[in-house]
């Protein structure tokens, strides 16, 4: 196929940036989240990734700063822990069918 390129199928890595955090099932061991971690930085391309997790690793926990909410996130916060004593929350898939719907998937 001489003159015809082909589409080329983007990296996992390359499609996504961290932008929200993966629920990790309270059921996987730590062997299993080693092992891919291991697998996901070693298949990486993203430079900014890879220096985070470093950064983060080279971190002990005590030593992070706290992340400070501005009062409008704190207002949103406390309506969310109402909302969920209230009764008023969706399952995983109906979370996901109004993400998609809001982002217009």
């Amino acid at each position: 196929m001489l003159g015809k390129q082909q589409a080329r199928t983007p990296d996992l890595e390359e499609e996504c940036s961290i932008t929200f955090t993966p629920h990790i099932p309270e059921a996987m061991s730590d062997i299993e989240l080693k092992k891919r971690l291991i697998t996901r930085i070693q298949r990486s391309r993203d430079s900014a990734l890879l220096r985070e997790a470093f950064r983060l690793m080279g971190t002990d926990a005590s030593e992070l700063e706290p992340y400070r909410l501005t009062k409008e996130q704190q207002a949103s916060v406390n309506r969310g822990k109402k909302d969920v004593k209230a009764g008023r929350t969706l399952t995983a898939r109906d979370a996901n069918k109004a993400v998609d719907e809001w982002l217009g998937k």
